[in-house]
């Protein structure tokens, strides 16, 4: 066996949640290039698979998301807010709720500073996948000037809550309770976190009186950051679903088409 191919079986081997499986798309191919088809037919055939081990890529990486989801632990509070006498927990409790289901499920997490002004600063946090995809959030934070902080100490506590906030948001392990607790009062859901709801909710064809009845609240605009935040990666997760499902057909239909 050569060397390439030692190597080949180890990084399936090490990668074996996301391998592409055989399909019928596979079978078509072979039978194709076996009997020696025009060369229009084949590219049209080879294009159809590229698009099928995108799709069984895409499949892995929501189910393992969602999987990954379901395991978190619990994130206990473990620090006291001295201005509002609150508690609330750490960035790094929320790192120990994630990371064994992060690594067991194949996923990497980066965070980077995109601007950052005299009083302001953007951090944008990533979830890659083995599978190619990712997922992202962003989001602007006031340096945290409460207390007797100097200018570095103001934006390393406004980086670290952004990072707390962003995990939160991006993977949605926050608590319904920890809207409040530290440098940057958030209470109520942002009007983008509102906008995109409405968004998602025309493109799932979900209806506003079941995300009313979910949140318990009267108006979209009365909910919660944490309950937005809920809401948004149901209705995403409903959105992959459909998409996943749509492109399933279509490829079918494709496949039939070129046979």
């Amino acid at each position: 066996m050569s060397e390439l191919s030692i190597t080949q079986t180890e990084l399936v081997e090490k990668t074996k949640d996301c391998a592409i499986k055989a399909t019928a798309m596979d079978r078509i191919l072979t039978r194709a290039l076996e009997n020696d088809v025009d060369m229009d037919r084949l590219e049209r055939l080879i294009a159809l698979r590229e698009k099928e081990i995108e799709r069984q890529n895409y499949q892995s990486f929501v189910a393992d998301l969602s999987a990954m989801q379901r395991e978190y632990q619990k994130i206990q509070k473990n620090a006291t807010n001295t201005h509002t006498n609150s508690q609330y927990a750490t960035l790094d409790q929320y790192i120990d709720a994630i990371k064994e289901t992060l690594s067991k499920y194949h996923f990497a997490l980066f965070s980077r500073i995109k601007e950052q002004s005299s009083d302001s600063i953007s951090v944008e946090m990533t979830l890659t996948h083995p599978s190619g995809n990712k997922i992202a959030t962003e989001g602007k934070f006031p340096h945290d000037t409460k207390g007797c902080k100097s200018n570095i100490q103001a934006v390393g506590s406004a980086i670290t809550y952004a990072r707390r906030y962003l995990l939160g948001m991006l993977l949605n392990v926050v608590s319904t309770d920890d809207d409040t607790d530290g440098n940057v009062p958030l209470t109520s859901a942002f009007p983008q976190q509102i906008s995109e709801i409405r968004t998602l909710m025309a493109q799932t064809q979900t209806e506003e009186t079941k995300i009313l009845a979910y949140a318990k609240v009267n108006n979209l605009a009365d909910m919660s950051d944490g309950q937005a935040q809920t809401v948004l990666h149901l209705l995403k997760d409903k959105q992959n679903k459909q998409m996943a499902k749509a492109e399933q057909s279509l490829s079918q239909q494709e496949q039939q088409t070129a046979v």
